[in-house]
């Protein structure tokens, strides 16, 4: 199916290579903004911190931008890790600690603790004045900031939008989030075509590229004895990356059922045996649900369950991002509903299974099985990604999703809309009507006569 290709007008840089735009405008920049340009960076989570890092170290070294670091949601949670520490491990100074009170974890709870994060940010960006806000993804936490700084005449940019992922509350969430931003960073043409054809402005939505994939082409590895001694592996086992984050649109019994399902199916599968790894029966890496709804419910269950497996099952609460990507190119699968299963394993040539609906409506490269969360399921998913016709098209894998060079474009184009003469026109955000759509009487039943 051909892929449908965003539009980018020449004026508005994105590729690598708009850099050459350069002494001129920064020359002007300078004239008009002597003050570096201030850029506050929204993190919620470990995962998605994980996936800005890169980003965050560009802004912070580019002597025209001041970086702001804004951490909230799990990063604060004892339970969920306090992962705030890698950031500062990372030599990040945190700006602001937006609180997310997360109580009991249920969505009461969450709601509130919205409220909370709203008048965090209110307060913290009252204090920093930031000239715009960076926010990745699809988490709820994005929904107070960013509102915060609608009202706060602070615009927004958001990187990943456009995707679609049904089975989760997120869906509604990044479209929302689409809606408060001026300025947009896809991961893929498809997802660029969608914000399209939400209205944004085509000079305003800018193909980029994941940028998970910065850490591949960026960051440092560890070797598989290295990776086993600091995991407490067995280096001769083959290993399975394994999470399960909770699907936000069923309930807490479906999620823990297939957390249940999942485990015992690893447990019963059969030896591995595929060329490059180790044979043997799998030895799962579980790292941590998420802080959405039942996510301390599934990371208690899997405690559990490696209190009852110590050799075959070992849970982390957090691997950071070294860690994270050298087990990518170490396990001999990855197995669950992480969107790193999406949008990282095709780099890593890694088979992967993905498990019910949390992330429907990606797209699946090759090296990606999908099945339901059921033992049985899982079992026949396995096998899938041990057969030499899987393993040829899984080897064979390529990604839709950039070339690792993502953070790079977006500094590019922060740098060229926050210029003194264009962040105020980056504040009035257009709605661009598409004429296909107004024209099309299948497309406007609405219009037709009564």
């Amino acid at each position: 199916m051909p892929r449908a290709k965003a539009q980018r007008p020449k004026d508005s840089p994105g590729q690598a290579d708009a850099a050459d735009h350069a002494p001129e405008e920064n020359a002007a920049r300078k004239a008009l903004w002597p003050r570096p340009a201030r850029v506050a960076v929204l993190t919620a989570t470990r995962a998605e911190y994980g996936l800005l890092r890169w980003l965050m170290r560009d802004i912070d070294q580019d002597p025209d931008l001041e970086l702001q670091v804004c951490a909230t949601g799990a990063h604060l949670a004892p339970e969920f890790g306090e992962t705030w520490r890698n950031i500062e491990e990372d030599g990040f100074r945190i700006a602001a600690r937006l609180p997310f009170p997360m109580g009991a974890g249920g969505r009461r709870d969450l709601a509130l603790g919205m409220a909370a994060c709203a008048q965090g940010a209110a307060l913290a960006f009252d204090e920093l004045k930031p000239d715009m806000l960076i926010a990745l993804g699809d988490r709820y936490e994005l929904l107070p900031v960013c509102g915060a700084a609608l009202v706060m005449d602070i615009p927004v940019a958001h990187i990943s939008g456009g995707d679609i992922t049904e089975g989760a509350i997120d869906d509604q969430i990044r479209h929302a989030v689409t809606k408060l931003a001026s300025l947009h960073f896809p991961g893929s043409a498809e997802s660029a075509a969608r914000l399209l054809q939400m209205g944004e402005a085509p000079e305003r939505v800018i193909l980029v590229g994941e940028l998970g994939l910065d850490g591949f082409m960026r960051g440092p590895r560890l070797d598989r004895r290295a990776l086993a001694k600091d995991l407490g592996l067995d280096e001769a086992r083959p290993w399975a990356l394994v999470t399960w984050h909770p699907e936000t649109k069923a309930s807490l019994e479906y999620n823990l059922r297939a957390a249940h399902d999942i485990m015992a199916a690893l447990l019963k599968a059969p030896e591995w045996s595929a060329p490059g790894m180790p044979k043997g029966r799998l030895q799962c890496l579980v790292t941590y649900a998420n802080a959405d709804y039942g996510g301390r419910e599934i990371n208690a269950f899997m405690n559990a369950a490696a209190s009852r497996h110590p050799h075959d099952i070992l849970v982390r609460d957090n691997l950071g991002p070294v860690r994270y990507i050298s087990m990518l190119h170490e396990a001999a699968c990855m197995v669950g509903n992480s969107s790193s299963g999406i949008f990282e394993s095709p780099t890593a040539k890694l088979p992967t299974l993905n498990i019910g609906d949390r992330q429907k409506g990606r797209f699946l490269t090759p090296n990606i099985v999908q099945c339901a969360p059921t033992q049985a399921a899982v079992l026949r998913g396995l096998a899938t990604l041990q057969s030499p016709e899987f393993r040829e098209k899984s080897n064979h894998a390529a990604s839709p999703y950039g070339d690792g060079r993502a953070s790079e474009r977006v500094l590019n184009s922060l740098k060229f809309w926050l210029a003194p003469e264009r962040i105020q026109e980056l504040k009035r955000k257009p709605f661009v009507t598409l004429p296909a759509v107004l024209n099309s009487k299948e497309q406007r039943p609405f219009l037709s006569p009564l």
